[in-house]
Order: structure tokens, then C-alpha cells, then sequence
């Protein structure tokens, strides 16, 4: 029998050819499961399979949007690692997949967002991936981090924000 494959500390199997992975290589590689007593009675004669999108390494599904935001950015020429900061606008879980990404691929990261007490985890997450975090007031809303977005994009000409509201 062949040795069994070694692993890296998130139990991702190491393809020796190919090196090792990284986090990013794991995002999308999340497992489909079968439901069926979760289903209706009626429903449980049917094949239906879910994603299990909250085992990316950032614990979403839009850790998936991230890296594509972050990677159609690349392609399109509009960063490039070590130069371009990237800044975002965001209150939720893009913002962990952005820093996290970002961390990966060597971009700096500034995410602006609402300072609200339930959203002090998502503040600590992206700082230790080591994203900078601009609060804003929450009674400004969308608007006032959209504003301060721009402000930060007129005065830094190698800043870049993928506008995932839009993208």
C-alpha cells in the first residue's frame, strides 16, 4: 500500500508535484454533502447537494468572491503586488475574504467600514490578517464609507478599490 498523503496544518492533502498549497488554494475546494432528513417528506426522494461554502478558510462563501475580485483585478492589470494598496468599502464577510486574500498575494489592505459593536470580530479578523480598518460613523451609512472610499482613492494614486457592490 502507498504512504498516505501528507497534509498541511488545515488537513489539505499536499500534491508533492505541485508543492505545497496555500489557504487561497483551498478556497472553491469545499466538500458537496447530500441532504435528505433535512429535507421535507415530500422532497426526500430527490438527489439534492449542498455546498459547504463555510469551510473556505475564511469561513464563507465570499471568500470565493474575494479571490475572484482580487485575481480579476490582477489580469485586468490594475494591481500588482507590493505596489498597489487594495481599499474596499464593506461590512461583512467580503471584508475577512478581501484581507485574507489580500494578506496571501503581498497587497495592502484598507477596508472601510461601519463601527458598530457587533461588528468588533470582523475588525479583529481583518487586522490579523494585517488589513488597516477605517471606521466610519454608522449613522453616515453606505454613503459615508462610499464617500470616505473616494477620498482615499483621489489622494493615493496607487490605491485600487474592485467595487464589489458593482462587480
Amino acid at each position: 500500500p502507498s504512504p498516505p498523503a501528507r497534509t498541511d496544518e488545515l488537513s489539505v492533502p499536499i500534491d508533492e508535484d505541485k508543492g505545497d498549497l496555500t489557504y487561497l488554494d483551498t478556497i472553491c475546494e469545499t466538500p458537496m454533502v447530500r441532504l435528505g432528513r433535512a429535507l421535507p417528506p415530500e422532497a426526500q426522494q430527490a438527489r439534492v447537494l449542498a455546498k459547504l461554502e463555510m469551510q473556505n478558510p475564511g469561513g464563507s462563501v465570499k471568500d470565493r468572491i474575494a479571490l475572484g475580485l482580487i485575481t480579476g483585478a490582477e489580469a485586468a492589470g490594475k494591481i500588482v503586488p507590493g505596489r498597489t494598496t487594495v481599499v474596499e468599502y464593506t461590512s461583512g464577510n467580503t471584508a475577512i475574504g478581501l484581507a485574507m486574500v489580500c494578506a496571501a498575494k503581498g497587497y495592502s489592505c484598507v477596508l472601510v467600514m461601519p463601527q458598530l459593536p457587533v461588528m468588533m470580530e470582523r475588525f479583529m479578523i481583518c487586522r490579523s490578517f494585517g488589513a488597516e480598518v477605517h471606521l466610519t460613523a454608522p449613522a453616515h451609512g453606505v454613503p459615508g464609507m462610499q464617500k470616505h472610499v473616494e477620498q482615499l482613492l483621489e489622494e493615493n494614486p496607487d490605491y485600487c478599490c474592485p467595487h464589489h457592490y458593482i462587480n
